[in-house]
């Protein structure tokens, strides 16, 4: 089967960021949908300006959910592998060559950017859990690369407000080859749909607690 990437970004409120980041994708991959997740500024807009396919959900799934429905269209399409991006700009495009590489070439089921800095508390704590089992820093970092397959396998399975993390876990504790790479972060351009206050922390904490089960055996 001949190598097709396809790039997902789930997208809210990010008429700032969407157009320039897509088109930055483009220099290395040209199969990118953007969900627009309920936005309800110009993202929409934006992100058809910018050439990438985009699916207009006409209420906020949430992360997750976005995510899911981009990965179900890509492997619609005979996706090969699917790498999920945030639409803020601060994942660096130079990097998915190497990411997906190292799925389409080098037999890895799974490829996990690393932060050198997480901004949050909540993140710090998960990812010192999820580093003490399985020598992962950052499993809350929104740019990783799957196999196709793994999505195939195990979908989501309704495990929303995961944040990003479930497909990970699930493939991780059933021992399919991952990497972890380094990588670094642009400066954020807009503000994340997360936040940084009370609200979000307990969001992080609480998509922790539903990864219990991965990360305690």
């Amino acid at each position: 089967m001949s190598k097709k990437p396809f790039i997902i970004i789930p997208a809210f409120n990010e008429e700032k960021t969407i157009k320039k980041v897509v088109k930055s994708i483009k220099r290395h991959c040209k199969n990118i949908i953007v969900v627009d997740d309920g936005s309800f500024d110009n993202t929409y807009k934006q992100a058809k300006k910018s050439g990438a396919k985009v699916i207009k959900l006409e209420t906020n799934k949430g992360y997750d959910q976005a995510l899911e429905i981009g990965f179900e269209y890509a492997i619609e399409k005979n996706a090969t592998s699917l790498i999920s991006m945030d639409g803020d700009g601060q994942h660096p495009t130079e990097f998915l060559p190497i990411m997906i590489s190292y799925v389409e070439d080098q037999k890895y089921d799974l490829v996990i950017g690393i932060r050198k800095k997480l901004p949050r508390i909540s993140e710090r704590i998960f990812a010192y859990i999820t580093n003490l089992r399985y020598s992962i820093k950052d499993i809350t970092c929104g740019m990783k690369c799957y196999k196709a397959s793994l999505f195939k396998k195990y979908k989501f399975r309704n495990n929303y407000n995961s944040i990003g993390t479930f497909l990970s876990l699930i493939s991780i504790s059933n021992g399919y080859k991952f990497k972890t790479i380094k990588v670094p972060q642009n400066k954020r351009l807009d503000s994340s749909r997360y936040g940084t206050n009370l609200f979000s922390e307990l969001k992080i904490i609480w998509a922790m607690f539903k990864s219990i089960y991965f990360l305690l055996w």
